[in-house]
């Protein structure tokens, strides 16, 4: 009976199950806000007012020592009473003890008394501190939300508290209080910001900084605003479709539609009816500006002006959410400046290692190597490279170097997570030297030590951006003799391998532009530029190169190994026709042209013409040469480029920041009230979406699916499936809107869709059936809009007329089936009847269009194009700096035809272009043709151009 059970860990936030929590008694010792203010308080007061904090110490340990004696006093007195004998008012002795007890116990109580006042005056000076202290509490927890993003993101409390220490010592003082907080709250987050960034990869230090003002000047952002703009808003968008102005371009309706349903108010100032006013504005090349933003729009705030951004010009949100965050921050841009490994040395101690989060193809081992040469002296620096078999080598150089004050490095450690619990153990038990430092390299690891990562003085080092670094690093790992040796090609060979270097760093760059550049990331690395250099060391005759070969093995084993989209690997194919040709060298009397894409490079503007190749400084020249920032041309890419990366990006991370708002949401378990609260206006949209129309109603199609036409069972099909997920969708809310009001009891399945809800996510249930939008809220407005679409096409199967209007693939669930069904219903009218596998998909675009084409023609409406322009009757051309990432598209006629018969549009005259379901590309639906000039396939494939189901 006596037994008892203490189990302790290290995570605040445990998941422990409902039939569980009665038998356990949870005691939470992690550090709260609260806790932290006031510890921050204390230090800040100790370095700003140390005699106020050694009098608010004193005074607490006298009060202490006065209440202690009180309870003695108390004590003495009832020890007193029991042990006085016969008459207690003739025991002289005990009246006089009585009389000493009382005159103390006045003395002590009117002593209390006194310090409670001049404790009440103390804590008044000290309030003064307080709001700063209450700030840096509430970044240190913002600070700590970073690991919803990465796993390596992590920090430990006293690693901040330095920081927060070196803030105090570093900030200029001043004689006013006021003024001197002011200070320290603007050295706080330009601080915190430059040492937390540098931890984090380029590519999440807005969302870090946009984060970081959010959390410290929430004024300056709205609640409901934030919860916009982050996703988290749930409002019927449908009710404003009718006062949308026509100026809007058709891929914004429903942004904007959106806006006005959230904020109309907000939106009423907007004026939004001045057409010319804003034409001019969304035409713009940076609305984002104040200057340029519309001046009748009313006084509205910053933050609300990039929410006009996000509505209306997507493309530029990550340009005015920088402008945001560093107006806030009190800097001057997010990019940070070049690491100081001498610095860096300084800020660490020879008990906290140094750890570089790195990139793959990213090593920092030479500079590292040059600084500890600069620091230290030359042979100060060791480095291992961490794998199977090299633990005993790694500790034996850890000691070592820890003795003789040396740098020691292990490189790729993510190789061996499970053995760095013992670098910890090692670190404690050494005495090292002062000058002794600890450096260890790692790529992204989810089972990296905890303990470790948290106490580690944490960089991000990623390979440097653009062409120009890219060659640069080439060229520094290639010496002089191994670029211009006579033997094995001498010139020429020097030639090819600029040709190889300069591939390489196209491939590499064109990551920059995802999706359009490459549909994914690609990891195309060191590896693969020095295997294609040492095959290009293997040709007996560099003069006449086998080309085909080459072509083969990097389109096949090298580069196109790491790629898993036909369209990618097309764009692959494409630049090895491009670059690995002989009229890109000078070979002989043959002089080379200018390598293609270079044309607004070079002396004049004539391009980059790949020198002949006598020494490694002729080429280093010629890359020194190069602009330091790349212009999308560069890649073959269109000027517009920007717009779709931009957007891309403000995309990503305004989901970022989605993640991180409800980060909390499963970590704070499951509360009904608060669950009843955040879910109460998504209750209410599936009510106003649902009510008044057929969304949950079955709709009779009077036919026999097995005997009906193809594409009427489709349709068929269809509808039933959609009331299948709709149904489902009700049934989980119903039950969740009951477990909320108390009617029933949770269980797992309402626990699990209700979290997820809350956090802003779609259930895994509702994905699995149908992969919607991000948002709750826009998956059912998007699933119910669907539903009712496809009742509609319902009605017109029953009369006969299924393919008589132009078919909208955005509102199917399943629009490859949809093609499926007509390439079989085709087969199924032939006259004489054909095989399914012998038909093909064509396409001719335009309203006059022959809709004779094929047995069974169907116009497709609703279509986008991104990376060119196209108007019915001509074709493709290019996209210009203005033009929206995505632009509409004339009607199609598709059909499926025997494979024997000419296609209508004629390969000379045409590309194939891929047809994605949604603008990030990861889901091909089908192929079609548009229509080009001779020979321009390439210039289209190079731009990465495609075709949309849907613009959202």
């Amino acid at each position: 009976e006596q037994f008892k059970l203490f189990l302790v860990t290290r995570n605040p936030n445990l998941d422990i199950p409902p039939d569980a929590k009665p038998l356990v008694a949870a005691v939470n010792f992690s550090v709260t806000r609260s806790g932290l203010e006031g510890q921050l308080l204390g230090v800040t007061i100790q370095h700003e007012k140390p005699k106020l904090e050694q009098e608010k110490s004193a005074l607490l340990e006298k009060e202490e020592s006065m209440k202690v004696s009180l309870s003695k006093l108390e004590k003495d007195l009832l020890e007193q009473l029991a042990s006085s004998q016969g008459n207690i008012l003739e025991d002289s002795k005990l009246i006089q003890k009585l009389s000493e007890i009382k005159s103390s116990s006045v003395e002590i109580k009117d002593a209390l008394a006194a310090s409670s006042k001049l404790q009440q005056k103390l804590n008044e000076e000290r309030e003064v501190y307080r709001d700063f202290a209450r700030t840096a509490s509430n970044v240190f927890f913002l600070i700590q939300s970073l690991k919803s993003l990465n796993y390596m993101y992590q920090f430990d409390l006293p690693t901040y508290l330095g920081l927060f220490k070196n803030t105090l010592h570093t900030s200029i003082s001043s004689g006013d209080v006021e003024d001197r907080m002011r200070i320290l709250e603007l050295d706080l987050k330009r601080y915190v910001f430059q040492v937390v960034a540098r931890s984090l990869f380029k590519a999440d230090r807005l969302t870090f900084g946009t984060h970081l003002v959010r959390g410290i000047r929430p004024e300056t952002v709205g609640e409901a605003e934030w919860k916009f703009f982050v996703g988290l808003v749930i409002a019927d968008s449908t009710r404003a479709a009718d006062r949308v102005p026509e100026w809007v371009p058709p891929d914004r309706v429903a942004a904007l539609q959106r806006l006005m349903a959230t904020m109309p108010k907000l939106v009423q100032q907007l004026k939004l009816d001045d057409e010319a006013m804003w034409t001019d504005w969304i035409g713009s090349r940076t609305p984002e500006d104040r200057t340029n933003f519309p001046s009748k729009a009313g006084n509205i705030t910053e933050f609300q002006r990039i929410l006009v951004v996000q509505a209306l010009r997507p493309d530029r949100v990550q340009t005015a959410m920088e402008t945001f965050s560093c107006v806030q921050l009190g800097v001057k841009s997010l990019n940070l400046q070049g690491l100081d490994y001498a610095q860096l040395s300084k800020e660490s101690t020879p008990r906290t290692p140094i750890l570089f989060i790195i990139t793959p193809g990213a090593d920092p081992s030479a500079v590292l190597e040059d600084a500890a040469n600069k620091v230290l002296g030359p042979g100060r620096y060791h480095q291992l490279a961490m794998g199977q078999g090299q633990s005993e080598a790694a500790l034996r150089m850890l000691h070592e170097g820890a003795e003789k004050g040396d740098w020691v490095c292990l490189q790729n450690v993510h190789l061996v997570v499970g053995w760095l619990p013992v670098i910890e153990k090692t670190l404690h038990s050494l005495e090292p030297d002062e000058n002794f430092r600890l450096w260890l390299t790692t790529e992204p690891h989810p089972r990296f030590p905890p303990i470790l990562l948290q106490q580690s003085l944490k960089v991000t080092f990623e390979a440097p951006p653009g062409l120009k670094m890219n060659l640069q690093n080439a060229y520094d790992m290639w010496d002089e003799e191994f670029i211009t040796r006579k033997t094995n090609g001498g010139t020429a060979r020097a030639q090819l391998l600029f040709i190889v270097a300069w591939f390489h760093a196209i491939v590499q760059e064109r990551r920059t532009f995802i999706p359009q550049g490459w549909s994914k990331f690609h990891e195309f690395s060191y590896a693969d530029l020095r295997s294609t250099a040492d095959i290009v060391t293997a040709i007996d005759n560099p003069a006449s190169p086998p080309w085909e070969t080459l072509h083969g093995l990097l389109d096949n084993a090298i580069y196109g190994g790491r790629i898993d989209n036909e369209f990618d690997q097309r764009i692959l194919r494409t630049c090895l026709q491009t670059f690995y040709t002989s009229s890109n060298l000078s070979l002989g009397d043959r002089s080379a042209r200018p390598i293609p894409y270079t044309h607004a490079l070079g002396k004049g503007g004539v391009g980059i013409v790949v020198p002949e190749g006598k020494t490694k400084k002729e080429f280093t020249n010629i890359i020194n040469s190069l602009p330091d920032v790349d212009t999308p041309a560069l890649f073959g890419l269109p000027p517009n480029i920007e717009r779709v990366v931009q957007q891309a990006n403000g995309t990503r991370i305004t989901g970022q920041l989605k993640t991180m708002a409800t980060a909390d949401v499963s970590a704070a378990g499951w509360d009904r009230e608060r669950m009843a609260v955040q879910l109460q206006p998504l209750l209410l949209l599936w009510q106003t979406i649902t009510s008044g129309n057929s969304a949950l109603k079955a709709v009779s199609h009077g036919m026999v699916v097995e005997k009906a036409a193809p594409v009427d069972a489709f349709v068929a099909m269809e509808s039933e499936a959609a009331l299948k997920l709709v149904n489902m969708v009700a049934a989980a809310i119903n039950s969740a809107d009951r477990v909320l009001k108390g009617a029933d009891l949770l269980t797992a399945d309402v626990k699990t869709i209700t979290t997820s809800l809350a956090a802003g996510r779609v259930p895994d249930p509702w994905d699995a059936k149908w992969e919607g939008p991000d948002s709750p809220a826009m998956w059912l407005q998007a699933a119910i809009k669907k539903k009712l679409a496809i009742d509609d096409w319902l009605a017109s199967v029953r009369n006969g007329a299924a393919l008589s209007k132009p078919v909208f693939l955005a509102n199917m669930f399943n629009p490859q089936v949809f093609l499926n069904a007509l390439r079989q219903q085709t087969s199924r009218t032939s006259e004489p009847p054909v095989a399914i596998d012998d038909l093909r998909l064509v396409c001719v675009w335009g309203e006059a269009a022959s809709r004779s084409m094929g047995t069974l023609p169907c116009a497709l409406s609703g279509l986008s194009l991104q990376g060119a322009l196209f108007t019915a009757g001509g074709t493709l051309s290019d996209a210009r700096a203005d033009t929206p990432t995505v632009v509409p598209l004339p009607t199609c006629i598709i059909a499926f035809i025997p494979k024997h018969l000419d296609d209508p549009q004629p390969d000379a005259g045409s590309v194939v272009l891929p047809v994605y379901e949604g603008l990030d590309r990861s889901k091909l639906l089908a192929k079609l043709r548009m229509p080009c000039k001779n020979s321009e396939q390439s210039r289209w494939i190079m731009a990465g151009t495609a075709i949309f189901v849907s613009a959202e």
